[in-house]
């Protein structure tokens, strides 16, 4: 299982992008989908890999007041404009057996949907949205098995 979440609603642009901070609403949302995730048996990370940017680390730390979570590893390959490729190495996770969260943003968020779930697929999501997705049995393909964004065209 891989989820991918975006990170919560932050304040108005920082004097770097990178230290944008979450606002009140961001974090209780934050801490929110921390809750549904677990309420709904998906509660167990064996790692969480999230961006360094402060807005992520502050979502990720809201997400542990629910999750359980072993391993974080905090990576510039999800910060907003890297490469989708990151892809491969959740895909190479999940298929270790492990249970993957992703904090990260936008545009990389939609885009990393769509090389999971193919071309088809439509990642959209607002801050603090989440895809939970799941191997399609016998495909290399995923399938998003839940989601907190009404607008997916999935």
């Amino acid at each position: 299982m891989i989820v991918i979440i975006r990170h919560g609603q932050a304040d108005s642009p920082a004097y770097s992008d990178r230290n944008r901070r979450l606002t009140e609403k961001g974090r209780a949302d934050a801490a929110a989908r921390g809750r549904q995730l677990a309420s709904s048996g998906r509660g167990h990370f064996d790692i969480a890999m999230v961006s360094p940017y402060i807005r992520a680390l502050e979502t990720l730390d809201e997400l542990k007041g629910s999750l359980e979570i072993g391993h974080v590893q905090i990576t510039d390959e999800l910060v907003p404009n890297a490469s989708s490729e990151v892809s491969d190495f959740l895909r190479y996770l999940d298929e270790s057996g492990k249970h993957v969260l992703a904090v990260t943003h936008m545009p990389l968020a939609g885009l990393l949907v769509n090389d999971l779930c193919g071309p088809a697929a439509m990642g959209t999501f607002d801050p603090g949205d989440y895809y939970v997705l799941e191997k399609k049995p016998g495909s290399e393909l995923y399938s998003v098995t839940c989601t907190t964004n009404s607008f997916s065209l999935m």
